[in-house]
């Protein structure tokens, strides 16, 4: 074999090589992490007064199970009494599939799965982005994204008007947010 062409062949090996390492800590920069997990109870981040007013009757809360896959972690909390229902989520995101964790943060702050809402509108209130829609029945949504963290909430009542359950879902969002603090 001619000089030459070993000295090509040696060339190209080693800008294989290193296309290969920088290949290899491109994808250690992309891999996925996991979501931060919250050291805070959600039902702790409302006050006594604000789940008395809006659910009357309610009970002790059901705390919701942190769920942590690969790259969420979610706490909850949910109110319930005879004629109305709170529910309150705190979801932290981490990177998954190449997606930045505050991208998957606004993929699930818009799109949230809902079979009967109307249409998802956003809403000037709190955070990087919020966004509420209304269920068709009796229920409202409202989601607020601060960085790589959704807080939501939720308020169901067949016995108030849809601007009523907007201002509580959106007054239940707030008193999360801001009990919140750093924590979120």
């Amino acid at each position: 074999m001619p000089r030459e062409i070993r000295l090509r062949l040696w060339i190209a090996a080693g800008i294989g090589g290193v296309l290969l390492l920088v290949m290899f800590a491109w994808r250690l920069e992309r891999a996925d992490t996991p979501g931060r997990v919250l050291d805070v109870d959600v039902c702790s981040l409302l006050r006594p007064q604000t789940v008395a007013t809006l659910v009357p009757g309610a009970g002790a809360p059901d705390r919701g199970v942190e769920t942590t896959t690969t790259a969420t972690a979610v706490r909850a909390c949910a109110y319930s009494g005879p004629r109305s229902s709170i529910d309150v989520f705190v979801a932290t995101f981490g990177r998954q599939d190449g997606r930045s964790p505050v991208s998957r943060a606004h993929a699930s702050a818009i799109f949230a799965t809902c079979l009967n809402c109307e249409r998802v509108r956003s809403v000037p209130l709190i955070g990087d982005e919020t966004w509420e829609f209304s269920f068709a029945d009796d229920g409202i949504n409202v989601y607020a994204r601060l960085g790589a963290t959704v807080v939501g909430a939720t308020f169901h009542s067949a016995y108030a008007t849809v601007q009523s359950r907007r201002e509580a879902a959106r007054t239940v969002l707030q008193e999360v947010i801001a009990a919140c603090g750093s924590v979120c």
